[in-house]
């Protein structure tokens, strides 16, 4: 039904169809980024936009085979801070606004 319940099985993971699955904690910039927007893609990568405090800019970053690989698709002015992330089903990026 696509409900997921996290307290069913431990802090890092959720109930969701029957089957226990597992969630990672990562680390995608050692500094500060705000306005985040999520977005997985059909292999169940991660893809994040934001908001990169130190540069004023709109970021993309994707987990790709365990390394967060990061693009800069606007730095033109103070771009990103409302960010939304869409993908199509080839995993490309739809709708990237700042």
């Amino acid at each position: 039904d696509g409900s997921c319940v996290a307290t069913s099985c431990s802090a890092t993971s959720s109930l969701c169809g029957g089957q226990c699955m597992r969630w990672t904690i990562s680390v995608v910039r050692e500094t500060t980024i705000d306005k985040t927007s999520l977005v997985l893609d059909e292999l169940g990568r991660p893809h994040l936009s934001y908001y990169l405090s130190a540069t004023k800019d709109l970021e993309h970053a994707q987990l790709m085979e365990g390394d967060w690989v990061y693009s800069v698709p606007d730095d033109q002015g103070y771009t990103g801070r409302r960010s939304s992330l869409a993908l199509d089903s080839l995993g490309k990026k739809i709708n990237l606004k700042a």
